[in-house]
């Protein structure tokens, strides 16, 4: 799960759960983001949500979380799991596969 400011997105298997937690005691389900396969890792970097799965990563910009919208979805080999962004790249880690680098 990452929570960022009042929203947290949460992975289960069929995609993103995100949620407005401004008021931790009464959480409010924004979407549902469906994921193409099993959801196997999560990063936020600014307004987008990326999503690990097996044999694909995609890109969603939630600048409207009760609208996810696909910015691109891409085939991996191996098994893609808990992707992070870091200085201005995409890494992921797909198991026998090697790791993925995506600017």
């Amino acid at each position: 799960m990452h929570v960022r400011s009042a929203l947290a997105a949460a992975l289960l298997c069929a995609g993103a759960w995100l949620v407005d937690v401004s008021s931790p005691s009464s959480p409010k389900l924004l979407s549902h983001y469906d994921s193409v396969e099993q959801a196997t890792g999560i990063e936020i970097a600014g307004n987008l949500m990326f999503i690990g799965q097996r044999g694909t990563v995609q890109m969603a910009d939630f600048a409207d979380p009760t609208k996810p919208n696909l910015l691109w979805c891409e085939e991996t080999k191996g098994y893609p799991e808990n992707p992070v962004f870091h200085a201005g790249r995409l890494l992921v880690p797909c198991g026998y596969q090697g790791l993925l680098i995506q600017k």
